[in-house]
């Protein structure tokens, strides 16, 4: 009597089989689905849980995706996506094949809505329609014709997510929203959807922001964790709708609105998003109502993370309303506004909230005023932050830098990023010479701008005929570097400003611009030594990136077999190194010492800057 295999034992458990696929992605549920004959249909119903397209998907794979409509978790669309989605799922749900099956999707998704509506019902007396109610109110042959037309969003999006009862996860790019009626029907479709738990939507719309957050926060699903709300300013799309006027379309005059039960006023929810951890708010240069701001901030008390609002009045007192609503809040970021550089918002929150219990700021455009010595309000929580960056930030203080690295000693990241405006520059040496530099820094990005390299001969190198105080000053820097101990990511990289050397259009090369001698232990020519021997300290470097060039530049820096064997002996951690082995070249050529390297590390990555 044969006996089973273990593999036979597994195929003959459907549960378990489904259990094990669950955790597996889009790859390697197709090489499983093709183990067996058994295999195949259990798991290929699984390929269909995370639905996303791009430009490239074909109209099979969007017919594919409706027939699999009831297996969808989680759903990415954008504008034009979502209509050949929509129109697929149109077509395939009338087909008599697969209309049984979806019409038992849609039927499960109302009994999973009303579920839900009924459990946060009595707990929040939301009072909205489930997607049973409002299949009653619109009928479906009724709302097959509204659905007809591409102009009908609100119509089309209930189309879709009624045939997919397991949906977590939805993101929507380009939504358009004209009326307040548009936009109570779209409360109602998301209040529906008892499984969310992730919703990102992108408006296009010119209804006040905070209008339609206020509303996407009163109908969110009790289970919702994580919410985005972006608004855009709906001009690229005139065109487009300018185009679609012309063509003598007549049909879309006579789409009827939505019936009363559905476009409403809805109520304000009565109890709190007790899961909501998350929260983007992602608007454009309008400031919001601050009133309407602090009303819906007590429907967010397990708020841990949000974007920071640009609020037209009363600073001080919606900082305070946030710091006593939202008592986890741990992490935050405000985009760049051009009425509020300074960050005054930013540091009027910090100041609220109770002293180190923020862990991460994010602030994009800061214009910090020189004679500024409140640090942004940061000090209020140096013994918790772990994580402080400044993007594309026109200016920052000297004195904040120093601070924040000298009294932060959770910090983890710490970035900052100029703008192509800045009018602001940091002594590195004022940096690293502090007693702390040496085990606090993981990761440092450093660009070295040659403002006059436009005068120049287009020959130039920098590294020919380096006079002895530009080699004392080139030590000094290595010996900086060499300094920090704790690196993991050093990237070096070498700019300049375009002058008259290129025109506007045209890209700059840097490539042949490298920093000299740092690659090799001796000077060759000079009989001195070369400045590799000086990194020996940097045991934990695990990728170098930047400008490097390891051809013979410059007689006496050539990168021989010493400085290969070097490099593998002395970091033993490094993963990712930057090379390029010409002087205009884009693409890395392999040359003997980059073998000899590549030979005894062969896991090490070599790539072009």
């Amino acid at each position: 009597m044969d006996q089973q295999t273990a593999l036979d034992r597994f195929k003959d458990i459907p549960e378990l089989i489904i259990l094990v696929a669950s955790y597996l992605d889009k790859e390697d549920i197709i090489s499983l689905q093709l183990t067996s004959r058994k295999i195949y249909p259990l798991v290929h119903v699984l390929y269909f849980r995370q639905v996303g397209f791009d430009y490239e998907s074909s109209l099979s794979e969007f017919r594919q995706a409706a027939q699999h409509a009831q297996f969808i978790t989680s759903l990415i669309l954008d504008e034009e996506s979502f209509d050949f989605y929509c129109n697929a799922l149109m077509e395939v749900s009338r087909e008599p094949t697969t209309r049984s099956t979806l019409e038992q999707s849609r039927l499960k998704t109302c009994s999973v809505a009303s579920t839900s509506t009924s459990s946060s019902s009595s707990s929040s007396s939301l009072q909205l329609p489930n997607h049973a109610q409002l299949d009653a109110i619109l009928g479906e042959e009724a709302l097959y014709k509204i659905c007809q037309s591409s102009l009908m969003f609100t119509a089309r999006l209930f189309y879709v997510v009624r045939f997919s009862p397991f949906l977590t996860s939805l993101t929507l790019d380009g939504i358009k929203i004209d009326s307040f009626e548009q936009l109570n029907f779209l409360a109602r479709i998301l209040s529906g959807i008892g499984r969310l738990e992730d919703l990102d939507l992108c408006f296009c719309s010119e209804l006040p922001s905070v209008t339609l957050l206020s509303t996407i926060i009163h109908c969110c699903p009790p289970l919702v964790k994580s919410l985005t709300v972006a608004i855009e300013t709906p001009n690229d799309s005139l065109s487009a709708s300018e185009d679609s006027d012309d063509d003598g379309d007549d049909d879309d005059d006579d789409i009827p609105d939505p019936p009363a039960e559905v476009s409403g006023p809805i109520e304000d929810r009565q109890t709190p998003l007790a899961r909501l951890t998350k929260l983007e708010f992602l608007r454009n240069e309008k400031r919001v109502d601050a009133e309407q701001y602090m009303s819906i901030l007590e429907f967010l008390p397990a708020l841990e993370i949000t974007d920071i609002p640009a609020v037209d009045s009363s600073l001080r007192n919606v900082a305070l309303c946030m710091a006593e609503c939202c008592p986890r809040l741990k992490s935050l970021r405000q985009a760049g506004f051009s009425f509020d550089k300074q960050g005054f918002m930013v540091s009027q929150l910090l100041e609220a909230k109770a002293a180190n219990t923020i862990e991460s700021v994010l602030i994009l455009h800061i214009h910090e005023r020189p004679s500024s010595r409140n640090l942004l309000g940061l000090h209020h929580h140096f013994l918790s932050l772990k994580s402080i960056i400044f993007d594309a930030c026109t200016r920052v203080n000297q004195v904040t830098v120093n601070a924040i690295l000298f009294g932060c000693p959770d910090l983890e990241v710490f970035r900052i990023t100029s703008h192509v405006h800045s009018d602001f520059e940091h002594s590195l040496h004022e940096i690293v010479k502090k007693p702390w530099a040496s085990n606090k820094f993981k990761e440092l990005r450093l660009v070295l701008t040659f403002n006059e390299l436009a005068k120049l001969p287009m020959d130039y190198y920098p590294e020919e005929d380096m006079t002895p105080d530009g080699v004392k000053r080139l030590t000094k820097f290595y010996r900086q570097l060499a300094s920090l101990r704790e690196l993991r990511i050093l990237d070096l990289k070498v700019d300049f400003d375009k002058g008259g050397m290129y025109d506007e259009d045209e890209p700059v090369e840097y490539y042949h611009y490298s920093f000299p001698g740092f690659l090799t232990l001796e000077d060759r020519r000079r009989y001195r030594k070369g400045w590799l021997g000086l990194m020996e300290g940097l045991t934990k470097l695990e990728e170098l990136r930047g400008s490097f060039n390891i051809d013979s530049m410059l007689e006496g820096f050539e990168f021989e077999m010493s400085e290969a064997y070097w490099i593998a002996d002395n970091w033993p951690n490094l993963k990712v190194i930057e090379l390029f082995s010409k002087r205009r070249v884009k693409k890395w050529k392999k040359n003997q010492m980059a073998g000899t390297i590549h030979f005894m590390r062969p896991k090490l990555k070599i790539a072009v800057p």
